[in-house]
């Protein structure tokens, strides 16, 4: 794959405040690339620089082969954006708002009207098309929003925060329809601060934090290699004998570096210090006491201190 949007060095400054700090990464075409971070971290600010609503301090992005800020007319016309507030008017039906949004981008007469049914069938909002906006949920608006960005046949579709402030069932229908048209061949930079959302859905992740793209890559890329040695997996059943006949240890029941460990809460473990599995001692709560290690039978007993 090609690269569709390449960013370089950008940086955005608002009189003394630094948005966005030198960032630079590139987007494959069709990929799902996501932009993960809190807020405040930069990532709406990146979109509007992208999407040549605001001019960047300084740097460059180009977008199929457009720079923003030479031929920033070139961009619109290559690009969708799905706006993090929403862009419409609420005594509106949803197809009046898409012929609205549609005859802005230049549509017009029978190609306008084919692309709008197209989107509203897209979007899943067919059958209701001419019902106010007013009268609909916050996924549905969310939907609406969506078909906006879509109407002109973007190659490149910006989603700043698609799902924010909408049920758990709508947001379940926005997460698939960015899939959806991802397979479609669409390619998608996504916002968003909830990290499921960039795990089921991208393809590489970038993550902001105070204006910096902090860490970029694959999902296989970014994990920690070491998280599985700070798993414990307990074998349920493993060594039991017959029914009434008592249960008793497993072979491989034993303590950890030969010890009992400590109960303690989440907060206090510290991985590769207290972590008894590494030799070291737990640290010490209030609420600490020693507790014997169970062993991996369904009638959890004391190991033997041998």
């Amino acid at each position: 794959m090609s690269p569709i949007l390449e960013v370089y060095e950008l940086v955005k400054q608002y009189g003394n405040f630094t948005a966005v700090k030198g960032i630079s990464f590139a987007v494959q075409e069709g990929e799902i690339f996501s932009l993960l971070g809190p807020n405040g971290a930069g990532k709406t600010t990146t979109i509007s620089v992208l999407s040549t609503l605001y001019a960047p301090t300084r740097g460059d992005a180009v977008i199929a082969g457009h720079s923003v800020t030479r031929s920033p007319m070139d961009v619109r016309r290559a690009i969708g954006v799905v706006p993090q507030e929403l862009a419409l008017y609420d005594d509106l039906t949803a197809r009046e708002n898409l012929v609205f949004w549609g005859q802005m981008y230049g549509l017009a007469g029978k190609a306008l009207a084919a692309r709008v049914d197209e989107v509203l069938a897209q979007i899943g909002l067919t059958g209701r098309a001419k019902e106010r906006v007013k009268t609909y949920s916050g996924g549905m608006k969310r939907r609406v929003n969506i078909g906006v960005g879509l109407l002109q046949s973007p190659r490149l579709l910006f989603t700043d925060g698609p799902t924010v402030g909408i049920d758990p069932q709508s947001r379940r229908a926005i997460l698939d329809s960015v899939k959806e048209l991802n397979r479609q061949g669409m390619t998608i930079l996504y916002t968003t601060h909830y990290m499921e959302e960039a795990q089921e859905l991208s393809h590489r992740v970038g993550i902001m934090d105070h204006g910096e793209l902090i860490a970029l890559g694959s999902q296989a890329e970014l994990t920690p290699p070491g998280g599985r040695e700070r798993t414990l997996v307990l074998h349920v059943g493993a060594g039991r004998r017959r029914r009434g006949a008592g249960a008793v240890a497993a072979p491989h029941c034993r303590r950890f570096a030969g010890q009992r460990h400590r109960s303690r809460d989440r907060a206090d473990y510290t991985p590769g210090g207290g972590n008894p599995g590494a030799g070291g001692d737990a640290p010490t709560t209030a609420a600490s006491r020693f507790i014997p290690l169970t062993c991996a039978s369904r009638t959890w007993k004391r190991c033997s201190s041998s």
